[in-house]
């Protein structure tokens, strides 16, 4: 992905982009921004913008989607119990419900 900086148009390294991943919900777009420039000086010129970082994290086709899903409670609390991580449960799922062939009645 390309990304503006006072030097003009510089892709994001891949370091770069993993932590636009791994942060894009739980901190602001402007903050993301001057940890890439402080983290990745090498990889940036020390510099990126708040609006290159939005621009990638809200087009990004890897981008992770937040949703509130409701679980009944007993279902929750044997998860819960087994150690079970309902993030991956949830991916691994749809993952496998997407690669199945769609059945023909």
């Amino acid at each position: 992905m390309r990304a503006d900086g006072p030097r003009g148009r510089r892709d994001f390294s891949p370091r770069e982009e993993a932590y636009i991943r791994a942060h894009a919900r739980e901190i602001s777009w402007a903050q993301i921004a001057r940890d890439l420039g402080r983290l990745y000086p090498e990889d940036n010129g020390g510099n990126r913008s708040r609006g290159a970082v939005q621009a990638f994290g809200t087009t990004d086709p890897e981008a992770l989607v937040a949703k509130v899903v409701k679980v009944p409670k007993p279902l929750y609390d044997q998860a819960a119990a087994r150690g079970l991580d309902l993030n991956q449960v949830l991916e691994r799922a749809l993952s496998a419900m997407m690669k199945k062939p769609k059945s023909t009645k």
